[in-house]
C-alpha cells in the first residue's frame, strides 16, 4: 500500500528448524498477539542459516472490500465473478 511504512524485520527465532523447512517466500503469517492479529509476509528466506525476513501487511475480507470499476462503479467484491 503506498503511504504505508512497512517494517522489515528478521522472525527465524521462532520458528523451529523444522518449521522453517516448511516455509516459502510470500507466504503470509499470522500470529494473535494478545488479542491482536499481527500479519507477515515473508520477503526473504535463508533456510541453513535459520533465518526469515518478513514485513508487515494488513488482509482483508471479502466483504471488507470494495470495487471502484473504470466507470466510477462502485460494487461488493464477488469471487463468484472471478471463477467465471
Amino acid at each position: 500500500m503506498m503511504g504505508l511504512l512497512m517494517s522489515k524485520q528478521e522472525i527465524g527465532d521462532i520458528f523451529t528448524k523444522p518449521g522453517i523447512e516448511k516455509l516459502k517466500v510470500g507466504q503470509i503469517l499470522r500470529f494473535d498477539y494478545e488479542g491482536s492479529l499481527q500479519e507477515f509476509r515473508i520477503t526473504k528466506l535463508n533456510r541453513k542459516s535459520g533465518k526469515v525476513w518478513v514485513e508487515d501487511v494488513q488482509t482483508y475480507h471479502p466483504d471488507e472490500v470494495q470495487i471502484k470499476d473504470a466507470f466510477g462503479d462502485k460494487e461488493a467484491f464477488d469471487t463468484e465473478k472471478l471463477n467465471g
